[in-house]
């Protein structure tokens, strides 16, 4: 899956089945999203190394403003 925060909240990710990766930047959502804020989404961002976009997407379209997630599902044969 590729999303941006607008998307499945991040505490909703399973990380035993998912691996969740950070792209851009996550910045708090704008004013009238402020009740949307993912304080899972924040953490991250600080610790998860995101790689860098060059481009923006979503409300956050500039660049340097904006955010993706990336969520592969993790191989069940390789948890064994």
């Amino acid at each position: 899956m590729v999303q941006d925060d607008t998307g499945v909240p991040i505490g909703l990710y399973d990380t035993s089945k998912w691996q969740v990766r950070p792209f851009g930047n996550y910045v708090r959502p704008i004013p009238v999203f402020a009740r949307m804020f993912q304080p899972k989404m924040q953490a991250l961002f600080l610790t998860g190394h995101p790689s860098a976009i060059d481009f923006g997407i979503g409300y956050r379209s500039r660049g340097g403003r904006s955010g993706l997630v990336v969520a592969t599902r993790r191989n069940e044969a390789s948890k064994e």
